[in-house]
């Protein structure tokens, strides 16, 4: 961060266990953050004006709102720099030419912002913005083995049967229901999970929480 700190564009860069392509920001830039999904071609945008947990992106854009909640009514406060956590689909997302389309396409978004030259303009497309307060986890409803019915990407109901779990001893077959309305963007990759666990994260339209919002999800994992 003391390398970072005074740059107006940080990425911080991830894969998830299983995901589509989607990143975290702030909605205090709203134009870069259009940019960064145009450039990246990003299925997914989860925003929150402070996301909790420390995460990276968070360390550079919360003080700057901080700043603005006490000071805003007597001084003007920049957004300050815009700040992104990108999680690059998933951990078994290995290939030669996923890996060149994504370099090629962050290299478009350095173009965009005037960090490289030479590079092509973006021209993917935008993704819809969610509000963080609004990424609901799915929990295990007992231990076993994990049989999903659908993926990230899929656009699911509340209630609807996303995975099931079976009890290898008993030959329980227990639902993984959807929390909520919305888009199905991650799993867990493993196949194995403990009663209670975190197995998947829904992305409704609707804020729902409040509090560190990244946390809560981190310890849904």
């Amino acid at each position: 961060m003391s390398w970072s700190v005074a740059a107006d564009h940080v990425l911080d860069l991830h894969c998830d266990h299983q995901a589509i392509l989607h990143f975290y920001t702030s909605p205090s830039r709203p134009e870069e953050t259009a940019l960064l999904a145009l450039a990246i071609g990003a299925e997914l945008v989860l925003m929150a004006k402070v996301s909790g947990g420390n995460a990276f992106e968070g360390t550079h854009s919360a003080p700057w709102a901080a700043l603005r909640r006490r000071f805003g009514d007597r001084s003007p406060i920049p957004p300050g720099p815009f700040a992104a956590k990108l999680e690059y689909c998933g951990q078994m997302d290995v290939a030669d030419a996923m890996a060149a389309q994504d370099a090629a396409r962050l290299m478009a978004y350095l173009g965009a912002i005037g960090a490289v030259t030479g590079q092509p303009a973006p021209a993917q497309h935008d993704a819809p913005r969610r509000p963080l307060a609004g990424a609901i986890t799915a929990y295990a409803p007992q231990g076993g083995m994990v049989v999903w019915h659908r993926q990230p990407g899929d656009v699911v109901t509340t209630g609807e049967a996303l995975a099931d779990v079976i009890d290898p001893v008993s030959r329980a077959r227990l639902p993984v229901t959807a929390p909520v309305d919305g888009l199905l963007y991650r799993t867990e990759l493993w196949r194995s999970c403990l009663g209670g666990q975190g197995l998947c994260d829904v992305a409704s339209k609707a804020a729902i929480k409040t509090g560190d919002l990244l946390s809560d999800l981190q310890q849904g994992r």
